[in-house]
């Protein structure tokens, strides 16, 4: 195993509720209601990390730079899920960057 579960750090967890509104629109009844955990791991180089993410979970794995990232957050083009939204805005790019 390339990631010890011991070695990844707790940063904390977070409850949501977000309505489904691209696929169902404004009134959607349906979305998710979560807790999820934020667990963080650092490597030094993204070559030393096989990533094999889970179909039915994962639509894509792309490495980028904060700029690279707040750009894409930036573009309406692409979807962000509501909880990676939250993450991002909390620990990887705090204050806009």
């Amino acid at each position: 195993s390339q990631v010890p579960a011991s070695q990844f750090k707790f940063l904390t967890r977070l409850h949501y509720w977000a309505a489904d509104t691209v696929t169902h629109g404004k009134k959607s009844p349906w979305g998710e209601h979560e807790i999820d955990y934020v667990l963080f791991f650092t490597i030094p180089s993204k070559d030393q990390l096989t990533v094999k993410p889970h179909p039915d979970e994962v639509d894509d794995v792309k490495w980028v730079t904060k700029s690279k990232l707040l750009e894409m957050m930036d573009d309406k083009s692409l979807l962000f899920s509501p909880w990676f939204r939250l993450i991002a805005h909390r620990w990887l790019i705090p204050d806009g960057g």
